[in-house]
């Protein structure tokens, strides 16, 4: 069982607080719409409906936690204990991955999105097309951004970070589909899994143009675990410190 450097999920506070604010909307409301003043009541079915979007909110935000948290726990059964599995990484404030794993043959960045619906959408398409349909049978889409794209832009980000770290090395990535109900319409794109256990099977047998030594495993342990202690850099700060190796190098 792979070692797990866990932090709480952000999706699930945040769920906390939308659900929260909806609670508290919805008495507002209902103190409001059965008020003796009638310009309340207006201003009641309006705070009625802001507790609708913010319990939407909420769902969402508890759909994408249980969605991380499944495969969380499937992903760290299958690896086995010299990998590190690292939950919700923070370089700086504009950048978040949901995981990255470190074992001796790389270092492996995976995104975790938790869509009920069929995709459709291919690797070099800037936005997928999500096909539901809805509680009472009515079919309806709606238009996403490519993963894959925030999945490169992650890799090339750690990637520098590592590089700052003076401890680079080769990173792989993978988006992982983690609920039953996700479907595509021609084919799962590469890079893409459905299952947990197909992500282990990646990792473990990718073969790395060389293997990663204790000591440098050893560095980007230490350096991922910085960012898990909630001080992420500014995109500014490290901006600057990434223009600086830069300059150091020419």
């Amino acid at each position: 069982m792979a070692v797990v450097h866990q932090k709480g999920s952000p999706l699930f506070g945040q769920a906390i607080n939308y659900g929260l604010g909806g609670v508290a909307c919805l008495v507002t409301s209902f103190f409001m719409v059965y008020s003796s003043m009638d310009f309340l009541h207006v201003i009641g079915i309006g705070v009625f409906l802001l507790s609708g979007y913010l319990f939407s909110q909420c769902s969402r935000r508890c759909s994408g936690s249980w969605g991380e948290h499944k495969a969380l726990s499937a992903l760290s059964k299958e690896l086995p204990d010299q990998y590190h599995l690292f939950v919700n990484v923070s370089v700086h404030e504009k950048m978040e991955s949901d995981m990255v794993v470190v074992g001796p043959n790389g270092v492996f960045l995976v995104e975790v999105k938790s869509f009920n619906g069929t995709l459709e959408g291919g690797v070099n398409d800037g936005k997928w097309v999500l096909h539901k349909v809805g509680r009472r049978g009515g079919r309806y889409t709606k238009t996403i951004k490519n993963p894959l794209g925030q999945l490169k832009r992650n890799i090339a980000i750690l990637s520098q970070y590592l590089k700052l770290e003076r401890c680079s090395a080769w990173i792989d990535g993978v988006v992982l589909f983690p609920n039953d109900d996700t479907d595509w319409f021609d084919g799962v794109p590469d890079k893409c899994f459905w299952e947990a256990k197909s992500v282990a099977k990646h990792i473990l047998c990718f073969e790395p143009r060389r293997l990663l030594s204790e000591n440098l495993m050893g560095k980007i342990i230490t350096s991922l675990e910085k960012c898990q202690s909630g001080s992420a850099m500014t995109l500014d700060e490290f901006t600057d410190k990434k223009q600086a190796l830069q300059k150091g190098r020419a």
